[in-house]
């Protein structure tokens, strides 16, 4: 039987996904739903960041009311990597935490999304089960993080070794690379609010784990160390997302300061380079960012004339919505 969701007792309550421990990897998903208001739950869930993949709603969570949520298999495999086995573990992931079929809880939960977020004990951005290529890349990355500048090496005469080198020349180092920045992941629209508002955030790839701060330095180690060259002519896509990760890292210090004044037409204009399977999420991803835009029920509190009163409306089709933006 399809779970029935219980209606939030008000706008300001979230549902947290109270996940039952297992010792088998490939036991049922079992969970229960906390409600509660976000600013008491501050600092007591994990949330997932994570890309929806195959739209197929086949696999089931298991609640303990005897109903049952159906989510997509990358979320599934997500919620197996991060299940304790031995305790209950409190997460937030959207698909299950929001009714998804309900637009109007959607529209008082996504303007909530920022602070659920930063309220998070640590944000887990599920890249995939990894096992391949992918998950090498990352290994390989995490080393670059931790390498000492060409620089530095040169004025201190390290010695070349395993530790303190990495041959980017070598192609099926560039390849792996390559391929860990092609994951769908990096390209969703959504990420950027996920990265932005918690710093503590753990990029995860089937076994392998890499903080974000690691995964900036790796960046700039390969800016700095000129490596930028070698990975290109094996991997033109991994320079991409290089760049717009770069952006996203600027774009997050920027609307992070408490005098940020980041306005949804810039954001909505500096974020086309990421994937959204629904162009109602163009603005709908940025929204909770912007300090410009606001829902209808808050326009007698706003005198500027650039403010941009719209709610979150899943009813409305792309162009409604666009014709409301604009």
């Amino acid at each position: 039987m399809i779970h029935r969701y219980v209606p939030l007792n008000s706008p300001e309550h979230i549902r947290i996904l109270v996940l039952e421990p297992s010792l088998g990897h490939d036991a049922p998903l079992c969970f229960s739903f906390q409600q509660a208001d976000l600013e008491a739950l501050q600092g007591e869930y994990d949330a997932i960041s994570y890309t929806w993949g195959e739209p197929k709603l086949i696999f089931p969570l298991y609640n303990d009311d005897g109903w049952q949520v159906f989510v997509t298999e990358n979320l599934d495999r997500a919620l197996r990597r991060f299940r304790h086995k031995l305790d209950k573990r409190w997460l937030w992931a959207d698909a299950v935490c929001i009714n998804q079929s309900d637009n109007k809880e959607k529209g008082t939960q996504i303007p909530l999304m920022a602070r659920i977020f930063r309220g998070a004990r640590r944000v887990l951005a599920w890249l995939g089960p990894g096992g391949g290529e992918n998950e090498r890349g990352m290994r390989l990355m995490d080393r670059l993080s931790r390498r000492p500048s060409r620089m530095i090496q040169s004025q201190l005469h390290l010695a070349k070794n395993a530790e303190n080198t990495l041959e980017m020349e070598d192609e099926s180092n560039a390849h792996a690379i390559g391929q860990f920045l092609s994951m769908p992941w990096f390209n969703r629209l959504w990420i950027i609010q996920e990265c932005v508002f918690n710093n503590d955030l753990t990029l995860i790839c089937g076994a392998s784990e890499m903080s974000l701060s690691r995964f900036l330095a790796a960046i700039e180690r390969c800016k700095s160390d000129g490596l930028w060259g070698a990975l290109s002519s094996n991997s033109l896509s991994a320079i991409v997302k290089l760049a717009k990760l770069w952006k996203l890292h600027s774009m997050a210090e920027h609307v992070s300061t408490e005098t940020s004044t980041a306005e949804i037409l810039e954001m909505v204009n500096n974020s086309w380079l990421y994937d959204c399977s629904d162009d109602r999420d163009r603005i709908y991803a940025l929204y909770s960012m912007a300090t410009n835009i606001a829902p209808l029920a808050l326009a007698d509190t706003f005198h500027r004339q650039d403010v941009v009163l719209m709610d979150v409306d899943y009813s409305l089709d792309v162009l409604e919505t666009y014709r409301t933006f604009a």
